[in-house]
């Protein structure tokens, strides 16, 4: 007896049934996607490694799914080479399907470093619509039933992509910058808001989603805990990046930004309370220590200063009050970009008696390290002003938010390797070695690992306050590439300017806003 593809695809789509899971409405659409080449990434069956081998685990850089995450890179690479992109010749092809919420994040991001923020605003916009519709999900609907089956049965780049938590706050945060940019206080205010909200319920669902993934996988019988070695070997020496911070979910950039949106709206106490968040995350940046120290005084926190002058004794000991005569500046720099993720294959015993043996498994990681930061120093033709200090660890983030959400992932490893093997089994019963090697094969091929990521956030990002000589020219340059750039203050005292500065590659993106 002969089995072709689509029978193969059949067979693995019955097995659902023979492991527990719910029946699938629309199975057709599934049916429809099962030619293999449209599965795999072109080159990838030859260097996958073959079902039932005892090979050792290894990084596959050239197995990747082609897609968003391969074309942001070299769009911005052209970007910082001087070519412009109109918003909607941006990945114009992903920002209705799957994708959408990444695409759309990705083109806000792209308009935004381009200094596009009219372009900017609607993209950022229809992201967190997308986003609204997976937080606010009341019910599964048969589409969303749909993909996250047929992910458990091909693999998790079947689902669409949903935002991790740090991406959310960043979309908000974004779009707090775009009307800050603006000149829009009232705008940038509201962003700042829903960001911080973003990241209170951000924390609070990832407790709920490892709770649901561990019930799910030991409803089938396994344990959360059969693939952790082979995660942590895949993360490898990353792992330290992601040991920089204690969570992905709080990101002190975002808490000093709504602080200065804040301050400029007139709302001190409010500012305040982000700064010392900020602090709490960040504790090491001295110009969040000095912005704490400088509204304690000013609101009259005794308590507070009386315990933050034991740990911040140079901040609390300088002068902590503004000078009117000066222009207030505050730069803020995002530096780089965040690294992307790459597909890991090891073999993982197929856990059911029925099926013993090996089934190849594709998890995304990613490959990075601990690296130096670079600040911009910022001078006049006549003095060092400063230099920007990092407030948040983007990389670490990624990294954080990987290992945050590894739990949920593992589950449907594990579920998708038992209905693979259960797969594999009956086709050898009924088809014979020809039909059970037909189907180890196209397990194999279909097992790819989903490596999107917003590929176009920052390494890192960097602030610095300074007090500058009305109408004087600020230069910028950074200490890493030799990026430069420049900016030219008002000629008036006692006035605020933000300005924003963008690094990608060997160029700087620079902006500026004057309240």
């Amino acid at each position: 007896m002969s089995l072709n593809r689509f029978a193969i695809a059949s067979l693995i789509v019955g097995v659902q049934g023979c492991v527990g899971l719910p029946s699938v409405p629309g199975v057709d659409a599934l049916s429809s996607a099962t030619g293999v080449n449209s599965l795999i990434a072109p080159g990838s069956a030859s260097s996958a490694p073959q079902a039932g081998s005892q090979g050792q685990s290894q990084a596959q850089d050239d197995v990747k799914v082609e897609g968003i995450e391969s074309d942001v890179p070299a769009i911005l690479s052209e970007v910082a080479s001087g070519k412009s992109y109109p918003v909607e010749d941006i990945l114009e092809d992903d920002i209705d399907g799957g994708d959408a919420a990444l695409a759309r994040s990705e083109r806000g991001r792209i308009a935004q470093i381009e200094g596009n923020s009219k372009g900017s605003v609607p993209e950022f916009e229809a992201a967190v619509v997308k986003i609204k519709e997976f937080e606010d999900r009341a019910t599964v609907s048969a589409s969303d039933v749909g993909s996250h089956a047929a992910a458990l049965v091909v693999n998790d780049t079947m689902i669409p992509y949903e935002p991790a938590g740090f991406e959310r706050v960043f979309v908000y945060h974004f779009q707090a910058l775009n009307y800050l940019m603006q000149g829009n206080l009232e705008g940038a205010g509201v962003e700042v808001r829903r960001a911080n909200a973003e990241q209170e319920r951000a924390l609070k669902e990832h407790a709920d989603e490892v709770a649901e993934a561990e019930k799910e996988a030991q409803s089938k019988g396994f344990k959360v805990s059969d693939l952790s070695d082979g995660v942590l070997k895949a993360l490898g020496g990353s792992a330290a990046v992601g040991a920089q911070v204690k969570n992905s979910f709080q990101n002190a950039y975002t808490f000093y930004m709504s602080g200065v949106v804040h301050e400029l709206n007139g709302e001190p106490n409010d500012a305040y309370i982000d700064y010392k968040k900020a602090l709490e995350i960040y504790p090491d940046n001295s110009s969040v220590q000095r912005d704490v120290a400088r509204l304690a005084a000013a609101l009259s926190m005794t308590d507070d200063i009386a315990r933050f002058k034991k740990r911040y004794s140079a901040a609390f000991a300088g002068p902590v009050t503004t000078d009117a005569s000066k222009t207030d500046v505050v730069v803020v720099f995002e530096d780089g970009l965040v690294p992307g993720k790459s597909a890991f294959w090891f073999p993982l015993p197929i856990p059911i008696p029925s099926a013993p043996g090996l089934t190849a498994v594709a998890i995304p990681t990613f490959k990075t390290s601990v690296n130096p930061v670079h600040p911009l120093t910022i001078s006049t033709s006549t003095a060092v002003l400063g230099k920007t200090e990092r407030i948040c660890a983007t990389d670490a983030l990624a990294v954080k938010a990987y290992e945050e959400s590894a739990p949920a992932m593992i589950a449907r490893q594990i579920v998708r390797a038992a209905i693979k093997g259960t797969a594999s089994a009956m086709a050898s019963k009924y088809g014979g070695v020809a039909g059970g090697l037909a189907v180890a094969a196209y397990n194999t091929l279909t097992e790819v690992a989903d490596t999107r990521s917003w590929r176009s956030l920052p390494e890192n990002a960097q602030v610095l306050r300074i007090a500058a000589e009305p109408g004087s020219t600020l230069d910028l340059v950074h200490d890493g590439t030799g990026a430069k750039g420049s900016v030219a203050l008002p000629a008036g005292a006692d006035k605020r300017v933000v300005v924003r500065a963008i690094r990608i590659g060997s160029t700087l993106f620079v902006q500026n806003a004057v309240f």
